[in-house]
Parts: C-alpha cells; sequence; structure tokens
C-alpha cells in the first residue's frame, strides 16, 4: 500500500535551535520597526489623541522586544549547553 501523506524532515535539535534564534531576531525587528513608525506619528503630531494612543504603544512594544531579546539568549544559551539539565520556570 502506498503512502499517500510523507514523513516530516527530520531536523536536529541544533537545527531548530538556529531556526528558532532567527525568528526571534526576525520578530525583534519587526518590532523595532513598529516602535519606529509609532515614534514618528507622535513626532509627527504630539498633541493629537492619537499620540497618546501611540505612546502606550510605543511603551508595549518596548516590552516585548525585551522579551523576544531575553528570548534570544536562553536560545542560544540552550544551543551551547545542550547535555546539561534545566530548570523550567
Amino acid at each position: 500500500m502506498r503512502k499517500t501523506v510523507p514523513e516530516p524532515p527530520t531536523t536536529s535539535s541544533l537545527e531548530s535551535s538556529v531556526a528558532l534564534q532567527d525568528m526571534l531576531v526576525q520578530a525583534s525587528e519587526h518590532v523595532i520597526c513598529a516602535i519606529s513608525v509609532a515614534s514618528q506619528c507622535v513626532m509627527l503630531n504630539p498633541v493629537s489623541h492619537s499620540s497618546k494612543i501611540m505612546r502606550a504603544v510605543i511603551h508595549e512594544m518596548a516590552a516585548v522586544r525585551t522579551l523576544l531579546d531575553d528570548a534570544a539568549v536562553q536560545a542560544q544559551m540552550r544551543e551551547r549547553l545542550p547535555d546539561e539539565p534545566r530548570t523550567v520556570h
């Protein structure tokens, strides 16, 4: 009997770790762009109602950027120390 569904590709943990790091870096770059756009909107019209909302967006996106940077560091640490036990919090 022929198999109609192919097997998923096998990737090593190192390859998946690198892919995760790449995704985290790409997401961080998108966040930086969003912060830049929101900052530009605030500078163009600082007294409008929407600028208050944009300031809140900038604050939240900065928090997301910090979380992404921390996640990237953790992904790098996992890649370097694959055999040591990890504590999950």
